[in-house]
């Protein structure tokens, strides 16, 4: 992930996710289409502090990505609240429930991956 990040973005380091709107980001009826980058190194080491599986991680990120295919960003704090808003919204809707702003407690009494 850090050569990805350091090749796509021009940033030392890696990242949880990165994104690559596929689709036709100027017409607003476009069908959403993204490539994803998600790093399992960063998903297994999140999911361990926050005490839930890695696939819930997993989800997070790919659910994270999309939504900055669609245009959410999150570098201010009213982006960052608003991009992590929508993703408990979308994630409550699938019945993960919230996976970012879990209490680690919850997390780990949730059975669901």
């Amino acid at each position: 992930m850090d050569a990805a990040h350091r090749r796509f973005m021009d940033i030392a380091g890696t990242t949880d996710v990165m994104s690559f709107p596929a689709h036709d980001e100027s017409d607003a009826s476009a069908a959403v289409e993204v490539d994803l980058f998600i790093c399992t190194d960063v998903a297994a080491r999140e999911a361990a502090a926050r005490g839930h599986a890695i696939e819930r991680e997993i989800l997070l990120y790919a659910v994270h990505g999309t939504l900055h295919a669609c245009g959410f960003r999150d570098d201010t704090d009213e982006a960052f609240r608003a991009i992590h808003a929508e993703e408990d919204r979308i994630l409550a809707a699938a019945g993960m429930g919230a996976v970012y702003a879990a209490p680690a407690r919850e997390a780990a009494q949730d059975p669901q991956p």
